[in-house]
């Protein structure tokens, strides 16, 4: 949705709200490296991938192959190849950041914690 601006989704940063974050959803990394490189020229001063949303409509969407949120926390190396894209595609400092929510952990012990 960002990439193309769909319905005016997202705004340019206004000078008041600095700094200001964006935080973005998906596990593709040239869909994200684009929707990082909009997000700079709209004027935000951070960027977060998202690692932690556990809405199972989030969740569920590996079958479909667009694992994102809560998901990501299963594929490790998957995450760190898309911080790098996105911090390859744009020159502000805080592509660094993931949010995540430490809960998938307690629920799927098995997959994300083998012994």
């Amino acid at each position: 949705a960002i990439i193309h601006n769909q319905e005016g989704v997202l705004g340019p940063a206004q000078p008041y709200e600095h700094p200001i974050t964006v935080q973005l959803g998906g596990s593709n990394e040239e869909t994200l490296s684009q929707a990082a490189r909009v997000c700079e020229q709209l004027g935000y001063d951070e960027i977060n991938l998202n690692v932690g949303c556990p809405s199972a409509r989030v969740v569920n969407k590996k079958d479909a192959g667009l694992c994102f949120g809560a998901r990501l926390m299963t594929d490790p190396p998957l995450v760190a190849r898309l911080i790098r894209a996105m911090r390859a595609a744009v020159s502000i400092p805080g592509v660094q950041y993931l949010v995540w929510k430490p809960w998938y952990d307690i629920m799927n012990p098995e997959t994300v914690l083998p012994t």
